[in-house]
C-alpha cells in the first residue's frame, strides 16, 4: 500500500503544472493542488558578465500555503527563496527571505543559453510546504560587433576602438594584435593609438594587409574577432 501511495503522489507531481512562469509543481502533505502562479521572474535575459538583481513576481503565495499563515502571519518571515540558475549566473545558488534576493549576482557565459533554472519555496521551519517553480534564463554571449579602422597609410598615427554587440568586458579584458602592421604591435588598453608601420613597397605596390585580432574577456567568457589591416602606400 505504501508503495501506490507513493507512485500516486509521484504521479500528482507531474500532472500538477501551470502558470505563465513554466511548469509549477507543489510537494505538500496536503495534496491541494491549488498552487499560486508564477506570475514572472525579472529579469529574464541579459547580458554575459552582466550584474543582475532577480525578483519574482508570485500570485497569493501566502492564501494558498494554508491556514498556518494565517493564524501565525509572523511565519511569513521563515519562508526560504532558493534560487538555483543551472550554471548561468554566479552565484549559481542564492538563498533570500524575501521574492527578491538581497545582494546583485553576475551572468555567466551565454554558450550554453538558455539555462533552466529553478525557484524553490520552503514556507515554514518544518519545510512542509515546498513548492518549486521552472524558469528559463536567456543570456547573450559576449560578442563583437566590429572593430577600426582597417587601413592607414604607412607612419601615420590612428587610435583603434571596436563596438561590442553583446556582453560586458572587463576593465582589463582587453588584447589587441596587430599582425605586425603597428607600432606597438599589441595593447591591453581599450582604445589604443599606434602607428602604421613604414613598410619598403615594391614598384607598383600599393597597399599590404596583415592579419590583427581582438580578443575580450569577462570572469566567464573569452572571445575572439579576427579582421584585415591594410597599410597603405605614403606619398613619394
Amino acid at each position: 500500500m505504501k508503495s501506490i501511495v507513493v507512485c500516486m503522489g509521484m504521479l500528482a507531481l507531474l500532472l500538477l503544472q501551470g502558470g505563465c512562469g513554466g511548469s509549477i509543481r507543489q510537494l505538500t502533505d496536503d495534496g491541494d493542488s491549488d498552487a499560486p502562479e508564477l506570475i514572472a521572474v525579472r529579469p529574464s535575459s541579459g547580458v554575459s558578465g552582466e550584474q543582475v538583481q532577480f525578483e519574482a513576481l508570485i500570485n497569493d503565495l501566502a492564501g494558498t500555503l494554508g491556514s498556518t499563515f494565517q493564524n501565525d502571519p509572523k511565519i511569513l518571515g521563515n519562508i526560504q527563496y532558493i534560487w538555483n540558475f543551472g550554471g548561468g549566473a554566479y552565484p549559481n545558488t542564492v538563498i533570500s527571505t524575501t521574492p527578491e534576493i538581497d545582494e546583485p549576482v553576475f551572468l555567466r557565459d551565454g554558450i550554453r543559453s538558455p539555462y533552466s533554472c529553478t525557484l524553490t519555496i520552503i514556507g515554514n521551519e518544518n519545510a512542509e510546504d515546498r513548492l518549486v517553480y521552472n524558469f528559463s534564463l536567456d543570456v547573450a554571449p559576449l560578442v563583437i560587433a566590429t572593430v577600426g579602422p582597417t587601413n592607414g597609410q604607412e607612419g601615420a598615427n590612428a587610435t583603434f576602438g571596436s563596438v561590442i554587440a553583446s556582453g560586458n568586458v572587463n576593465d582589463d579584458g582587453w588584447l589587441w594584435d596587430f599582425g605586425g602592421a603597428c607600432d606597438p604591435n599589441g595593447s591591453n588598453e581599450t582604445n589604443p593609438t599606434v602607428r602604421f608601420v613604414d613598410l619598403n613597397f615594391a614598384d607598383g605596390e600599393t597597399s599590404r594587409d596583415f592579419q590583427g585580432r581582438l580578443t575580450v574577456s569577462n570572469d566567464f567568457e573569452v572571445t575572439t574577432f579576427p579582421f584585415t589591416i591594410t597599410v597603405l602606400r605614403g606619398t613619394d
